[in-house]
């Protein structure tokens, strides 16, 4: 089967849209993550949060520069500068994973990065950071100083002809931050999914997934992390929407930085699927240099490593495996109305370009594996052959 349409021209989109990176700095010059950071101020609680105690600092004036600390791969700290010799022991990177990359398993894809994007949560490593205050400094105008911190999409091509299921998929979501109200985040999303495939499936053509992903981010101490979030969501065809087409996806998760190269995190992940209703979510992070990342989290494990890092970007590869699908209430060709489940497990190569001032790239693909489809009615259920996949994205 040729590649579809929409996948091509989501090919040609996203990098017209990632054109203009890297940044400009206000005096022309390329951005670089070399610019001094503004002074902390002391306190505790969530300002302190993997700092030790220490007197408060002198202010500095604050320097404006376009390096922004959330799209910084992990790893990629700026470097200490004189403003910053005087914070006392140095901030933890990250300490726990950053709520930007905070994507656990929804429904369908199950997300590229369950602990969040490259990279899934951000490895603690001891080096000057900007404190996590700063991130959430105030904001003019807008409820509750709300703007927009992030947005992504996705593309994903799951192939599929003769009696091979496929399924094209277009992903769009944005995060919402409250400076009035730090560690609150709110992500609506919407996903577009395209059906391939027997008629025997005797699926519609199109389903659609929309959901509001609101997250609270809570430090306890200095080495723990606490990850609060549900996403009310509705999944379905619009032909039949019903009670069934209501999914209320949640997570509660603890993180806890046992050393600088290692953090832990237990907790469920509620995914209200007809197949699997809620997982369970544990493993660990252990990052032995700044190039090298061993994630062994279920449900979503990944091997990464970073081989290249210039002035103003870096590239890491990595291998990872995923759980996609999800449930949809949809009307049958028959006229029936019913509820269907996909479900597949995934083995994913992929490649991810990170500028430090701009946007993000990535390309995944792989082979995927026991695809299953059920029907609520039970009349109509299958298995399909195994198949290939590919992704593109960008995260901005």
């Amino acid at each position: 089967m040729g590649w579809p349409p929409r996948l091509l021209l989501a090919l040609l989109i996203l990098p017209l849209i990632a054109g203009n990176v890297p940044a400009q700095a206000p005096d022309g010059q390329q951005v670089s993550p070399s610019h001094a950071l503004p002074q902390p101020a002391a306190g505790d609680g969530w300002h302190s949060f993997g700092h030790s105690a220490r007197p408060a600092a002198p202010a500095v004036e604050p320097i404006q520069h376009a390096f922004r600390q959330d799209l910084a791969a992990p790893g990629m700290v700026e470097p200490a500068s004189s403003e910053q010799s005087s914070y006392g022991a140095p901030a933890i990177e990250g300490g726990v994973p950053s709520f930007q990359e905070d994507v656990y398993p929804t429904q369908t894809p199950l997300d590229e990065y369950p602990y969040d994007e490259l990279p899934p949560p951000a490895a603690p490593t001891f080096k000057p950071v900007a404190p996590p205050h700063q991130h959430f400094a105030p904001a003019d105008g807008g409820w509750l100083g709300m703007r927009l911190k992030s947005t992504k999409a996705t593309g994903t091509y799951l192939s599929g002809k003769g009696n091979t299921f496929g399924m094209t998929s277009l992903d769009f979501r944005g995060t919402l931050e409250f400076p009035a109200l730090p560690g609150i985040f709110a992500t609506p999303r919407f996903g577009w999914h395209f059906l391939d495939g027997p008629a025997s499936t005797d699926l519609p053509g199109q389903l659609y997934n929309l959901s509001v992903d609101l997250l609270m981010v809570r430090p306890i101490g200095r080495n723990w992390m606490v990850h609060l979030a549900v996403a009310p969501s509705l999944y379905t065809d619009f032909d039949h929407v019903s009670g069934d087409s209501v999914r209320i996806v949640g997570r509660g998760l603890a993180f806890y930085r046992w050393s600088p190269t290692l953090q832990l995190s237990g907790g469920v992940v509620y995914l209200d699927r007809d197949d699997i209703p809620i997982l369970p979510a544990a493993g660990l992070v252990y990052t032995p240099n700044d190039d090298t990342r061993i994630e062994l989290m279920f449900p979503r494990p990944r091997i990464a490593r970073r081989y290249q890092v210039e002035a103003n970007h870096e590239r890491w590869f990595y291998l990872t495996g995923e759980l996609g699908g999800g449930t949809w209430s949809v009307k049958r060709t028959s006229g029936r109305d019913d509820v269907a489940t996909y479900g597949d497990l995934r083995l994913l190569f992929g490649i991810d370009h990170k500028w430090y001032a701009g946007p993000s790239l990535f390309f995944e693909g792989g082979y995927v594996f026991s695809r299953d489809l059920e029907y609520e009615s039970n009349i109509g259920n299958r298995s399909f052959t195994d198949t290939v996949m590919v992704r593109i994205g960008a995260n901005f």
